[in-house]
């Protein structure tokens, strides 16, 4: 092949270029230091360095931002978890204390001032936060733990399951000691019990009364009503016996709370049922206007909107229809006008709707069990009337007036029979339950004949021993001597479903501990349209935990849930312990003042002084049964402590075992992040003594082409051959 002198000096010019191209390329090195300026100088590398930068930029994510926010709330959750230690801790000393018998006047009075702050700083560390947000409430971080005087005016209807495992033994006292003003309340004193002498006092009037049973508590009291009460337990055999009590019979003009209804798989809607379990059909047909979807794992229960469609009330004369379902309903037009339509269900249950023409309807509804309700509703006066017969041939009245209150046909005191009998079985459960909106109700129930006490009993606060009495203003559920030992051997669960329509500040909001409805936005007077929104909290669906990702395909729950680690049983223990304290105090000062009448030179005179002797030596059993109640009290907190505290401590470990997960998370991500930078600067970066030596060669061959293109344009023999 012929080498032309063009070819020479166009090789060499290309020679030059490339070698001014590295020469150019070791200066850019040199400035930045690195071994690539776009992907096209070395794609390898390019691909590499993409690579190391995207896991770095999550590394990075988990040990400069989600780790640090996790401890930063975990550190929030720890202080508050350790003050609320704190709190029971004081408590127990408290009880420790109290428990010893040896309280004096100014001891009493120390301690209830210190139960006052505790009973308001316990709960306040529920509502800590971090940055704003809640830390005990889950993932609803906008939200507080406690009701505030803002936002106590809620109604819930809750249900609270409880265990025949945690029954206290609770003494009640009946009469009290009233000291006496002047001489003629002294003397009234007479000698015998029940005398009918105008303005005497019997002995037992002013003589303390006790009676103790085994009670159960509710969270809350002042509880607005009871709805139903079901009690649960296991057989022999192994099946599950489930015995319910209904106390609340709901009427036409009112829907029930979505907690009692049942699922319809089909539609993914919600049918709401009567609390006895009645549907209203052929009367009113209760719709769903937004079908309920199931929640995701960051949505909060159900939402739904409930209206009331009236087009099935009547229809053409002795026309029947059956539906899909099989149900069979008849419309008949009566001689006096007035409509009655009768639905027999498949199952053999019957409905019958009888409507006046002066507005009012007769519903009765038939169960194949052979109870039955008839509800009577649109009367003149604006009244209705339920009234139930149970399977057992219990019957109850109710009659609701036109402004809402209720009074009860058939005694004076409410009664809860048995309505739904899954078992012949009655060991596991009372026979009757009697609900009281306070003890001095039950008191005057228990001294009258209603009560069937004889003797003593007819003198203390009494409940039968098969039945069980509710207190809707403590929320204690107080049982009878033989039920309850027979409920303790059965191990029996008791469900409580009842409503309670205002809250204190401080108290906890159900939705965090229970299943439970929000009811506050419902209208229940408002029929024919929209009535308002329900909440319903399903705790089996919603998940309050808050995950953070703190490593590759690693999420870490940080969250400590407040029903894991402190309950409103603390709280009404610190109620008891202030009634128990304040009542002792009340007594010793009835002594005082009694012992300041026996001095008193006005009461010398020999009758006199024998009256006060009597009545003082009521006050000061007064004052010793409630002195021991208060030690007995004190004991039996001091035993309830080590639960909360256990309880609070275990909370704490997992806040703690969790912690130490996250240190060792980021000492991991810590080395990562070290050894994934490295490896993306040996990547990207070069060193700069090997710059400097590239550089230099790339520099030298540059100088060594220019010279060697320079000779190329010298004259020499061959330029002539």
């Amino acid at each position: 092949m012929r080498i032309t002198n063009n070819m020479i000096l166009h090789n060499a010019a290309s020679n030059i270029n490339s070698n001014k191209i590295l020469v150019d390329k070791g200066e850019n090195q040199m400035t930045t230091q690195t071994k690539i300026q776009r992907p096209s100088d070395d794609p390898v590398v390019a691909v590499r360095s993409l690579a190391l930068q995207t896991r770095l930029s999550k590394i990075n994510q988990y040990y400069e931002t989600n780790i640090p926010d996790a401890e930063k709330w975990m550190d929030v959750t720890e202080t508050a978890l350790n003050n609320i230690i704190d709190n029971i801790t004081d408590l127990k000393k408290y009880c420790v204390q109290g428990s010893t018998g040896t309280l004096k006047e100014e001891d009493r009075r120390t301690i209830l001032q210190q139960l006052q702050s505790l009973q308001e700083s316990v709960f306040a560390e529920g509502n800590a936060d971090y940055a704003g947000r809640t830390v005990f409430t889950g993932f609803r971080t906008d939200k507080t733990l406690v009701f505030t005087d803002a936002d106590s005016d809620k109604k819930y209807n809750i249900t609270q399951e409880l265990s025949a495992n945690d029954f206290e033994k609770v003494k009640y006292f009946n009469k009290s000691v009233t000291v006496p003003a002047n001489e003629d309340e002294i003397k009234s004193l007479g000698e015998t019990q029940g005398t009918t002498v105008k303005n005497k006092l019997s002995k037992d009037d002013i003589t303390i009364q006790d009676s103790s049973y085994k009670r159960l508590r509710l969270a809350y009291d002042n509880i607005s009503a009871v709805d139903s009460i079901t009690f649960t337990h296991t057989d022999a055999a192994g099946n599950t016996v489930k015995n319910i009590m209904q106390l609340v019979n709901m009427d036409n003009t009112k829907i029930p709370p979505l907690a009692n209804a049942t699922k319809n798989n089909t539609t993914g809607s919600y049918d709401p049922a009567y609390k006895t379990g009645v549907k209203q059909s052929g009367t009113k047909t209760i719709k769903s206007d937004n079908p309920l979807t199931e929640p995701s794992s960051q949505s909060f229960g159900y939402q739904q909107v409930n209206s009331v469609d009236n087009s099935s009330v009547t229809g053409k004369n002795g026309t029947t229809v059956k539906d899909a379902d099989g149900n069979i309903t008849t419309t008949q037009k009566n001689a006096d006008g007035s409509v009655t339509v009768t639905k027999t269900d498949t199952n053999g249950g019957k409905t019958t709707t009888k409507t006046e023409l002066n507005g009012t309807v007769t519903t009765t509804v038939l169960a194949t069990d052979g109870s039955s309700t008839t509800t009577v509703t649109g009367m003149p006066d604006g009244s209705s009337v339920s009234s139930t017969k149970s399977a057992v041939g219990v019957v109850s009245s109710t009659v609701t007036a036109k402004d809402g209150t209720r009074s009860n046909n058939n005694i004076d005191y409410s009664v809860a029979a048995l309505t739904d009998v899954t078992s012949k079985e009655t060991d596991n459960h009372p026979a009757v339950i009697y609900v009281f909106e306070n003890e001095s109700d039950w008191a005057a129930w228990s001294s009258s004949t209603s009560s069937g006490a004889t003797g003593e009993d007819a003198l203390t606060k009494y409940v039968p021993d098969n039945a069980m009495v509710m207190i809707k203003e403590t929320g204690d559920l107080i049982f009878g001597k033989s039920v309850s030992d027979q409920m303790s051997a059965k191990e029996t669960t008791v469900a409580v479903n009842y409503d309670k329509n205002s809250f204190s500040a401080g108290e906890l909001k159900p939705e965090y501990y229970y299943d439970c409805v929000d009811n506050t936005s419902v209208n229940y007077a408002d029929l024919e349209g929209t009535i308002g929104q329900r909440q319903v909290y399903d705790r089996s669906k919603i998940h309050y935990d808050i995950d953070y990702t703190v490593a590759v395909n690693q999420d870490l729950t940080v969250n400590i849930q407040a029903n894991e680690v402190f309950d409103s049983n603390v709280q009404q223990d610190m109620k008891d312990l202030t009634a128990a304290i304040t009542n002792t105090q009340n007594a010793d000062s009835k002594r005082q003042k009694i012992q300041a009448l026996m001095k008193d030179a006005d009461y010398q005179d020999e009758t006199t002084q024998a009256k006060l002797s009597e009545w003082y030596t009521a006050a000061n059993m007064e004052y010793d049964y409630y002195k021991d109640y208060m030690q007995d009290t004190f004991e039996r907190v001091l035993g309830n402590c080590d639960t909360y505290l256990n309880k609070a401590n275990l909370g704490e470990t997992t806040l703690s075992c969790r912690g130490d997960e996250l240190q060792m998370t980021k000492l991991r991500m810590d080395e990562q992040q070290e050894s994934v930078t490295d490896l993306k600067n040996k990547n990207d970066n070069m060193d700069l003594s090997t710059i400097m030596m590239n550089y230099t060669a790339y520099y030298t061959a540059y100088q060594a082409s220019l010279v060697a293109a320079g000779k190329l344009g010298q004259q020499s023999l061959l330029n002539y051959i």
